[in-house]
């Protein structure tokens, strides 16, 4: 299968949501994504590309750059989990690294311990499959409460409001039959 990467205007271009750039090859082998991402440059036109800047290959799980953005390191933990340094959640925690943590000291701070002890966590992540969806699980709710900050604190506000309600409304009834008993 021959795969042509034609970006028609200069610039990086990677895998993002809608974007066309990820192609799943089912087979009875089994399925696998490939994620396309390239750097489109005066007079190049052609080619598949795996990794920022690469215009030849593909392949299933492209090797996370040796510098993310903001010159820090990959996120390991989530490229373990999503299987891709191009995937969208991990683009999003990316981002959020690069916007908000990295830009003061405690977040500098959180930075380096996270790139110091979870190289080995991301190790075993990769190879069990139930620990990919258990950190899944856990990061997608971070991930969209960090993209959609306010739709997700309202919807935890309800459901704290809700949660309490609910509480305050058993505790009432609980009580209502209590003092029945002791009439």
């Amino acid at each position: 299968m021959d795969v042509k990467f034609e970006p028609h205007e200069l610039g990086s271009y990677a895998y993002a949501e809608g974007s066309g750039f990820k192609i799943d090859i089912k087979s009875d082998g089994g399925d696998v994504s490939v994620y396309l991402a390239g750097t489109a440059t005066t007079g190049n036109t052609g080619g598949t590309g795996t990794q920022p800047g690469g215009t030849g290959g593909s392949g299933a799980q492209p090797a996370p750059p040796s510098e993310g953005g903001g010159g820090a390191k990959g996120c390991f933990i989530a490229e373990a989990a999503f299987g891709s340094y191009l995937h969208p959640h991990v683009q999003v925690l990316r981002r959020f690294r690069d916007d908000y943590l990295i830009t003061n000291s405690i977040g500098r701070t959180f930075v380096e311990f996270y790139y110091r002890h979870s190289p080995p966590l991301a190790k075993l992540i990769r190879e069990h499959e139930g620990l990919k969806i258990l950190v899944r699980m856990v990061l997608t709710p971070i991930v969209y409460f960090i993209k959609y900050p306010m739709i997700t604190f309202l919807f935890n506000a309800f459901a704290c409001i809700f949660i309490v309600k609910q509480w305050l409304n058993r505790r009432g009834r609980h009580e209502s039959i209590e003092s029945k008993k002791i009439k």
